[in-house]
């Protein structure tokens, strides 16, 4: 019970600037809920999305928000597979962040569907999931048992500094086989994902099998970026520290992880392109056009010179020493992933389309009003998480 009430005392107490950030989120979320209320009574007519374009935004943010889920384990590793005691000493970041993450990828697919009363399909008895043949069913299980693995170590965690535990008999044989386990089932989930597009051999461009180990490479590219710049900001927030060693490991297996990024991105560039088969329009769409259409061409340039700028700017910033390159380079390298991993990986797919004509898709008001929404409720729920993990671990609740 004490520690329910300190949590709760944390979540209540705070500066000014702590409820305007909250206030302005829930507003957000209000805004974009507009729209989702309208998707459940009349579904995804109000969207963009059609035949040609089945899948859209929603899809987009879910496969970069699954990388970045798995991206959290660059943490998780050295912590507990390696012994590094720094990582240890920050892993909730990582615990967390994948924690919101998943719940946002979820978010993005149950707000996708339409028609939220069709999920019972799944739900065995009243329907079947259909395992083992379907890998949507394997993806499902896979992401909520991430979900759920993630939660039992952040809340352990929780128990054990709010209480000053020693390792003891649970942290042995209960904590850190979980954690074993969470680091194979982060390569799990995003390789299942993964698995999903390039099985479907009416679509080219996903059919290929470079496709799983894009994604893990993006992710171990993007989670560390991403906890890099969450650490700069609870350094901020928390007047804390922040060891070089630990911003120098993010940084490298960030810098080896886009380097093998932009690899993978290059082998594909110089087989599709060089080819010049039939099978290769989505691509060509996609980097310099096709028939006229061209709208994507400065995402996908856009994107890889981010990724490329972000690599050398790795080195620049000493690894983490020089933190305001540091920072440039982790924005820069995690908005370049979110466009190739999202926008890149979507909507090229689909052009032509199956009767070989080319449609132009944007995600319209409706669909970004929705997924703002999901982005507002995931700032709101990792700000709560770290406003009561932080003072737990660092002993600043009075």
């Amino acid at each position: 019970m004490k520690l329910i009430g300190n949590i709760f005392m944390a979540l209540i107490k705070g500066k000014p600037l702590y409820y305007v950030w909250l206030a302005v989120l829930v507003v957000i979320m209000a805004w974009g809920g507009q729209a989702f209320i309208l998707q459940c009574r009349e579904g995804l007519i109000g969207s963009a999305l059609s035949d040609s374009f089945p899948w859209g935004f929603q899809i987009a943010n879910f496969v970069f928000l699954v990388g970045v889920a798995a991206g959290a384990v660059t943490l998780v590793m050295p912590a507990y597979f390696f012994g590094n005691k720094v990582a240890r000493e920050w892993v909730f970041v990582g615990e967390s962040l994948a924690i919101v993450s998943i719940i946002m990828a979820l978010l993005c697919i149950l707000t996708d569907i339409g028609h939220l009363e069709r999920l019972w399909h799944l739900i065995p008895p009243f329907g079947l999931l259909n395992l083992p043949t379907s890998l949507l069913s394997w993806d499902v299980l896979v992401i909520n048992g991430y979900l759920f693995i993630n939660i039992f170590l952040v809340l352990f965690i929780l128990w054990k500094g709010f209480y000053n535990k020693p390792h003891g008999l649970a942290y042995r044989f209960i904590f850190l086989p979980i954690t074993y386990i969470s680091i194979v089932w982060a390569f799990a989930i995003h390789s299942v994902t993964a698995f999903i597009f390039s099985s479907m051999i009416s679509r080219p461009y996903w059919n290929n099998a470079l496709m799983a180990p894009k994604f893990i490479a993006t992710a171990m590219a993007t989670g560390p970026v991403v906890m890099i710049l969450i650490l700069f900001l609870i350094a901020w927030r928390y007047k804390l520290v922040l060891q070089q060693e630990l911003l120098s490991l993010l940084a490298k297996v960030s810098f080896f992880a886009l380097g093998a990024t932009i690899f993978i991105v290059l082998s594909e560039m110089f087989v599709e392109l060089y080819s010049g088969t039939e099978h290769t329009r989505s691509a060509l769409y996609w980097w310099v056009g096709l028939s006229g259409h061209s709208g994507l061409s400065l995402y996908s340039w856009g994107s890889f010179l981010m990724m490329v700028v972000g690599f050398l700017l790795l080195p620049l910033s000493g690894f983490g020493a020089r933190k305001s390159i540091l920072a440039l380079a982790s924005f820069i390298i995690a908005l370049g992933i979110w466009i190739e991993k999202g926008i890149g990986i979507i909507i090229p797919a689909y052009v032509p389309n199956n009767l070989g004509r080319i449609y132009d898709y944007w995600p319209n008001k409706h669909e970004m009003m929705i997924v703002t929404a999901i982005w507002a409720l995931g700032l709101l729920l990792y700000t709560l998480v770290l406003k009561v993990t932080i003072p737990i671990l660092k002993n600043k609740i009075d």
